[in-house]
Order: structure tokens, then C-alpha cells, then sequence
């Protein structure tokens, strides 16, 4: 009896993968408003955009360096959270294309992060509805709502912003990264607010962390060993 020939084998298709997921231990549960408590800090000069980035210098970790008792709170894709409580440290992860934005008022000690998928909610306005936070437009009014509601105070707030590298989707000709930027900063000067540092663009993956304790702002970078601070702290305690 003849013998069935062998399924071919499907080629091979080339396009852009995601960066790869994090997934931190125990993460807490986001969605919420939380509580918390920050300080003054100082921030860093505005790094350079597109195409590259070029950091001035990687600073230790240890200089922001959480306690071990410092719980950790995710925010996940298309999230965000807000606190007024000293102790947790905002954390979002796998910023590839995204941009992850934070804003903390050093006189309330309000401090809150949020992680956008996409420019313009106009595309999916019912999904915008119900999770703001995947859009540019709609997360930042949700992530100043939030800290406002907390006690900030919208002149007062210190932004910092991480993310938005040159990432092609599966076509290889959107650019999400750079629309997604400046239409954040289309957004930010619409609220009369500005970016007081940034790490945007290149082709590297980010995770970013808004301390609590300090309001210091710090990020680890793909293929760099130290994490960098965005956002000086000046932490007296």
C-alpha cells in the first residue's frame, strides 16, 4: 500500500514580535484607585527622542532602591493606578511601543502611572469607554481624574514619561511608538501640562517604577545591566 505523502511545511512568515511578557511574583490586582504618599523630587534633564536614545549615564539602582517590605503594584496593559499612601511601587512592565506615563504631585503627595496602548480611541470609542487607559486621548484625563480625586493638584503634578519605541506591527509600516508620543504631547499641552523627563523611542523594551516613598521615578532598560533614574528622588527619610 502506497504511502500517504507528508503535509508540506508551512513557511516561515517574518514580522514583529511583541516584546517578551514579565511576569513579576505575586502581582497585586489593579483596576482601582489606590491610596498613597510621595515627596518632593528632583527631576533629570529631558533625555533625546526618536530615533535613538542615548542615556548621559546609567545611575545604580541602589539609589532608588525599594525596601524589601515595599510591596509591589502592577499595572497592567492598558491600566493605571493611583495612590496616596506611602509604600508601593507603581510598576508596568513591557513598555515596547507603549508609553507608560507617570504624575505625582510632591505637596499632596499624590502619585499615580498609567500604561497606553494606542494613540487615538476614536478607532474602538465603546472599548475606550470601558478601559480608557488602552488610549493616549482617554488615559491621560483617566490618570489626572485619578490623582486629582486623591488631592493632587493639577499645576503641581511632576510628569514623567517611558516607552514609545519604533516597534512595526505585522505590516512592518505603522509606527505606533511615534504616534503614540506625539499624541501625548499633543494631549499634555491640550491640559496645559508639559513632560518634565522622558526616555522615548529606540528599539529597546522598558519597565518603569514611580516609588511611593519618594516619588522617584526608575526604569530598566533592555540590554543595559543598571536601571536608570528618570526621575531623581529627594528622599528624606
Amino acid at each position: 500500500m502506497a504511502l500517504s505523502p507528508a503535509p508540506p511545511v508551512p513557511k516561515p512568515v517574518l514580522r514583529a514580535l511583541p516584546w517578551p511578557a514579565v511576569s513579576p511574583s505575586r502581582p497585586v490586582p489593579v483596576g482601582r484607585i489606590l491610596e498613597s504618599n510621595l515627596q518632593g523630587s528632583d527631576i533629570l534633564p529631558r533625555l533625546s527622542r526618536f530615533p535613538s536614545i542615548q542615556p548621559p549615564s546609567e545611575i545604580p539602582p541602589t539609589a532608588i532602591a525599594p525596601h524589601a517590605s515595599q510591596p509591589k503594584v502592577i499595572v497592567g496593559i492598558a491600566d493605571l493606578a493611583a495612590t496616596n499612601k506611602p509604600g508601593p511601587v507603581l510598576s508596568t512592565y513591557s513598555l515596547g511601543s507603549c508609553i507608560g506615563v507617570s504624575a505625582y504631585d510632591p505637596q499632596s503627595r499624590v502619585g499615580g502611572l498609567v500604561h497606553m496602548m494606542l494613540p487615538d480611541s476614536s478607532i474602538e470609542p465603546r472599548k475606550a469607554a470601558s478601559q480608557p487607559a488602552m488610549f493616549i486621548d482617554t488615559g491621560i484625563p483617566a490618570l489626572l481624574r485619578a490623582v486629582e480625586a486623591l488631592g493632587a493638584n493639577r499645576q503641581h503634578l511632576v510628569i514623567c514619561a517611558a516607552g514609545g519605541a519604533q516597534v512595526l506591527d505585522s505590516g512592518g509600516f505603522f509606527n505606533i511608538g511615534r504616534r503614540n508620543y506625539e499624541n501625548l504631547m499633543s494631549i499634555l499641552k491640550h491640559h496645559d501640562l508639559r513632560l518634565h523627563a522622558e526616555q522615548i523611542g529606540g528599539l529597546v523594551s522598558r519597565s518603569m517604577f514611580l516609588h511611593t516613598e519618594s516619588g522617584g521615578v526608575r526604569l530598566k532598560i533592555s540590554g543595559q545591566m543598571n536601571d536608570m533614574i528618570l526621575c531623581k528622588s529627594l528622599t528624606n527619610t
